[in-house]
């Protein structure tokens, strides 16, 4: 067992003492102290909160991920689920967005002169099939944006002496990846605020904003992309020694 203030090692120090080397209370450090989030307290008793535990989570994920990671347990059990079902939800509203334009950008650059177009090939079951293809695409592109993160936290944790392996990783990015859903909300709404403050602003003012315009969707995106980021940071941080269930203590 470690410190989860310092790291210093507590497996034959007696619960009822403090950490050596910077004070903290030993029992503070217990895995009993990790009740679980609320995602995981309502996962591992079937419970039918769920739902609103999924919303306190996703949402405690963004706004105080640090305070969340701090009561999570070291257990694998519902992260895989709650990151799957934002991963849905955020490549649903995605795919709603763009399957249209992205439709209409593959059959105007299609080489049709050498293949048919899939509108000709596919005939009537080609939009449904286009849709299909796109939400994969966004499901896809968020599961890897999500495993790059992963492994760059596992780099970061070894360059730092931190104890955080597989398990940990996977919880600390479902729990922030509410952001994926941020991300899918911000693209559209962007422009939208940008055009609405460049129409209110004085002209002076609002020439400086009209170059982001063109760029307002992708900066969405982007913006909650750090975001995320920087969620699964702060909430592993506190995570960086945390002990979890079986390790050894000393109980007397």
């Amino acid at each position: 067992m470690l410190c989860e203030r310092c790291g210093y090692e507590l497996s034959d120090i007696p619960v009822t003492s403090v950490c050596p080397e910077c004070a903290l209370p030993i029992a503070e450090s217990r895995p009993s102290t990790r009740p679980g989030t609320a995602w995981q307290r309502a996962w591992n008793h079937g419970s039918r909160l769920l739902p609103l535990a999924w919303f306190q989570s996703t949402a405690f994920g963004l706004l105080a991920p640090a305070k969340q990671m701090r009561r999570a347990a070291i257990v694998p059990g519902g992260a895989r689920a709650l990151l799957r079902i934002n991963l849905l939800i955020a490549s649903v509203l995605l795919t709603l967005q763009s399957a249209g334009a992205i439709r209409t950008a593959l059959i105007g650059n299609w080489p049709a002169a050498i293949l048919p177009t899939p509108a000709v090939a596919l005939g009537p079951t080609w939009k449904p099939a286009s849709v299909g293809i796109v939400f994969l695409l966004w499901f896809g592109l968020l599961w890897l944006l999500t495993r790059i993160e992963r492994i760059g936290i596992h780099f970061y944790a070894r360059r730092r002496g931190w104890r955080i392996g597989p398990v940990l990783s996977l919880i600390g990015t479902a729990h922030a990846s509410g952001a994926w859903i941020a991300a899918a909300i911000a693209t559209p709404l962007l422009p939208i605020a940008l055009d609405w403050l460049v129409r209110a602003l004085p002209p002076a003012i609002s020439i400086y904003l009209s170059g982001f315009q063109v760029i307002a969707m992708p900066l969405g995106f982007i913006s909650c992309m750090i975001w995320f980021e920087l969620a699964t940071f702060f909430g592993l941080r506190v995570c960086r020694f945390a002990n979890p269930p079986g390790v050894r203590m000393t109980d007397a």
